[in-house]
């Protein structure tokens, strides 16, 4: 078990004495993944951290919320459904958005459908950022820009084991403080980062339509159901993603992170646990 799932699951039980942010870096997982041509968001963030912040430079969603800077709800957050600002139906602090502690562009339409009418990413961003393209001033403090693909890095670039290791950290700690009850929509965070492949849901699932995957993984339809929420398939690779109150890499992966009868988060070798 590698050093950095150690401190993942230490992290998990308590952050205590710790920057938030150093702890949300040292809790990606490499465990079970080529790393070969994989982007690194551990390494990225890190470094945004030391650099001097530009006013250009995504700002830390959870930093903005929390501050008051800008409320959930300000910018293109307003048009999207339960999950992202509000909360899904009887399920309190379930919306995503609010603890989001990255620094990542996210998808502007969060929405289920292949042929969406907006795409591309986005992201807060001091005021001073000129360079908005096609964003817009919020208030005084904070504008939103609209992400270029050559020079911000957005969730869709991160790999299925990096992003849902990261939504993990983000439940276990919201759960800790106070700030939630439930955990997050997973599929919600896989819709923010990934864009939809294929039909839409209720048809046949993401894998069996043998959809050709590129450099970035792809969401779309699953054949499985829960009962709150839609369960999604995320395919990266050779790698296939059950996402659904837990991500679960159902093939192509040498292992998942997986929540025990234990109440700890371990990590699972070849798929058979």
């Amino acid at each position: 078990m590698s050093t950095l799932l150690l401190a993942l699951l230490a992290m998990l039980g308590c952050v205590q004495g710790t920057d938030d942010h150093t702890a949300l870096l040292q809790a990606f997982v490499k465990e079970g993944e080529d790393m070969e041509g994989v982007f690194d968001p551990f390494k990225y963030a890190q470094n945004m951290l030391k650099l001097p912040h530009k006013p250009c430079d995504c700002l830390w969603w959870s930093d903005l919320y929390a501050s008051k800077k800008v409320a959930c709800g300000d910018a293109l957050e307003a048009n999207q459904t339960a999950g992202i600002c509000k909360d899904f139906p009887f399920f309190e602090d379930s919306a995503l958005f609010p603890i989001m502690s990255h620094p990542f562009c996210v998808n502007i339409d969060v929405s289920k459908n292949e042929n969406k009418a907006t795409k591309g990413t986005w992201c807060y961003v001091d005021s001073k950022c000129s360079s908005l393209n096609g964003g817009k001033q919020v208030n005084a403090d904070v504008s939103y820009k609209v992400c270029s693909p050559l020079k911000d890095k957005s969730l869709g670039d991160i790999s299925p084991n990096y992003l849902f290791s990261m939504g993990l950290y983000m439940q276990e700690k919201a759960i800790h403080e106070g700030k939630k009850k439930f955990g997050i929509s997973f599929p919600t965070l896989a819709m923010a980062a990934y864009d939809w492949a294929g039909l839409p849901e209720h048809f046949i699932s993401l894998k069996e339509q043998d959809i050709k995957v590129g450099r970035k993984a792809v969401v779309g339809a699953s054949s499985e159901h829960e009962t709150w929420q839609s369960n999604l398939q995320v395919m990266y690779k050779k790698e296939v993603w059950e996402v659904s109150t837990s991500p679960k890499c159902v093939s192509g992966c040498k292992g998942y992170l997986k929540y025990g009868v234990d109440n700890k988060w371990k990590f699972y070798f070849n798929n058979t646990d």
